[in-house]
């Protein structure tokens, strides 16, 4: 499941305000020894690593099949050859290019959810795409 954009920069943002805001003020609780608020420093910061580290990476790779896919559509709409993908660009527009690279680039990493490559990245998006222009 993909996270979306906005909701981990929101949850760093949580995170930030947590560091800067709450343990600052918790310093000045007699209740918490400074063990314990170094530990809440620690453990925010790893959360925090975390959340900007897994989405990085994650991002990057949609973007890589984001890119590949658009590659592709805009390859099928200057086909000489009739295909779905030309069909949908002459009814539709630009527009619809736009959501069509989005839907085929959200069923594209659901497919391939966990997959590690190994040189058959671009084989794979070639052939994927080539089902959608003959419309499967």
């Amino acid at each position: 499941m993909r996270i979306s954009h906005l909701k981990v920069n929101q949850a760093i943002a949580a995170v930030i305000a947590i560091q800067d805001d709450v343990i600052s003020e918790l310093e000045d609780v007699a209740e918490y020894s400074k063990n314990e608020l170094r530990s809440a420093r620690i453990i925010l910061k790893e959360a925090k690593e975390y959340l900007v580290t897994d989405y990085k990476d994650e991002l990057s790779d949609y973007l890589e099949t984001y890119h590949e896919i658009t590659r592709c559509i805009w390859e099928a709409i200057d086909s000489d050859f009739l295909n779905e993908i030309k069909l949908v660009y002459d009814q539709n527009g630009t527009g619809a290019m736009y959501e069509l690279a989005r839907a085929y680039t959200d069923e594209f990493q659901r497919l391939h959810h966990d997959r590690q490559w190994d040189g058959d990245f671009f084989d794979e998006i070639e052939n994927f795409m080539n089902l959608k222009r003959q419309g499967n």
